[in-house]
């Protein structure tokens, strides 16, 4: 995940830069900006396509008599102070990605707040962004929230951690199918599982992923993400990315939580890369950091003190 961080870094940094105006961000939808943010990738001449939208929980200090602004999606609305949208822009369709916030009223690229003059020059390369645009009538903003919260789990969550918000939320389309949704679905990933990201994501974040259809407004929380797929049975590990760039998450079953793993990345030489070691599962869902592993295809083994699993693993960057 290292080319997010550093995406998500260079957007905090641009708004960081600008601490006299931060009374002034306001929460918006990300369709709010979007008109903003196309013309930023490169409008009608770069044949700019969205491909995804990215909001991560990064709060953050202006100064030390400040409390912390909360960048991350507020799930009561859907409205985050910052959006990334990804592009797929020009003749050789490149990424294009665009920080935005929003000045009281008005959509700005956040990189232009450090005099960087924003724009497709200025851009940070993403790997592992999909090519598949959104449609136009993606779910979003009070909509999103309304079908979040209309789900059962969720609502036992929000109950037991009703000042949680989400440390990740990526609208994108799976080439594939996924998660009991039919390929090229487009679907909203909101997860408050702690990730190796940022200041605030850390071991004390509350694990808990939601899946929400975006157009449809299908909404699958917690352990349904995982029952509610056929394929998907007690004893069985599914990776997903895979291939992965910097990140995979491995979802494990139920009986799995509220024991301790050590997850294990094993080269064709039998070189063995320990990626994370007694990890407590408080959900089955698992997120594993591979920006040390290169290039190649190994083995990952997940195993407990009574159980081992192992599937082959695809690491590309």
């Amino acid at each position: 995940m290292k080319h997010l961080a550093l995406l998500f870094a260079v957007g905090i940094l641009a708004i960081t830069g600008a601490s006299a105006q931060f009374d002034l961000l306001s929460p918006f939808a990300p369709k709010d900006c979007s008109s903003a943010a196309r013309t930023a990738a490169g409008g009608a001449a770069a044949n700019a396509r969205l491909v995804s939208l990215i909001s991560v929980g990064f709060p953050i200090a202006v100064d030390s008599t400040s409390p912390p602004i909360d960048l991350s999606m507020n799930p009561k609305d859907g409205k985050a102070r910052l959006w990334i949208y990804a592009y797929i822009t020009g003749p050789t369709d490149s990424v294009v990605t665009v920080p935005m916030v929003r000045l009281i009223i008005a959509c700005q690229d956040a990189r232009t707040l450090l005099g960087g003059g924003g724009g497709p020059g200025t851009d940070i390369p993403v790997d592992g962004i999909g090519n598949i645009p959104l449609p136009s009538n993606y779910i979003e903003g009070s909509n999103l929230a309304t079908r979040l919260n209309g789900n059962a789990n969720y609502q036992q969550f929000r109950t037991a951690h009703p000042d949680s918000t989400p440390s990740l939320v990526v609208l994108t389309t799976s080439p594939e199918e996924a998660f009991g949704f039919p390929a090229q679905t487009p679907f909203w990933l909101i997860n408050w599982a702690p990730f190796d990201g940022g200041p605030g994501l850390d071991s004390t974040t509350v694990p808990f992923v939601c899946l929400v259809h975006a157009t449809t407004g299908e909404t699958i929380c917690g352990i349904d993400i995982f029952t509610s797929v056929q394929e998907v049975e007690d004893g069985v590990v599914m990776l997903a990315p895979n291939p992965s760039t910097d990140h995979t998450t491995v979802s494990l079953p139920t009986s799995w939580v509220g024991s301790f793993v050590t997850i294990e990345a094993i080269d064709p030489s039998g070189q063995v890369t320990t990626l994370t070691s007694n990890l407590p599962v408080a959900s089955p869902v698992v997120p594993v950091s591979t920006s040390a592993l290169a290039t190649g295809a190994y083995m990952l083994r997940v195993h407990s003190s009574n159980a081992n699993v192992v599937l082959p693993l695809r690491v590309v960057k």
